[in-house]
């Protein structure tokens, strides 16, 4: 029987995924709700792992954060 390809992808939970992105826990979810001026479409939306648990996907995450514009000094 062939081996199945499994996608390697990493559930971050939201404590983890606010620290890999830098931002501020309220910058964090501002940038997910729709009725805010910092929604960002392009912002990984998350998933649902448990009843009331939510995960991000590790590589979403990180595609996100290379798709920003570095900080000019």
């Amino acid at each position: 029987m062939p081996a199945r390809s499994r996608s390697s992808t990493r559930l971050l939970r939201t404590k983890e995924a606010i620290a890999r992105i830098g931002l501020s826990r309220s910058s964090f979810y501002e940038r997910l709700n729709p009725r805010s001026p910092y929604f960002d479409s392009s912002f990984p939306s998350p998933v649902q792992i448990g009843q009331s648990a939510m995960g991000y996907r590790e590589d979403e995450i990180d595609a996100w954060i290379a798709s920003r514009p570095e900080k000019k000094r």
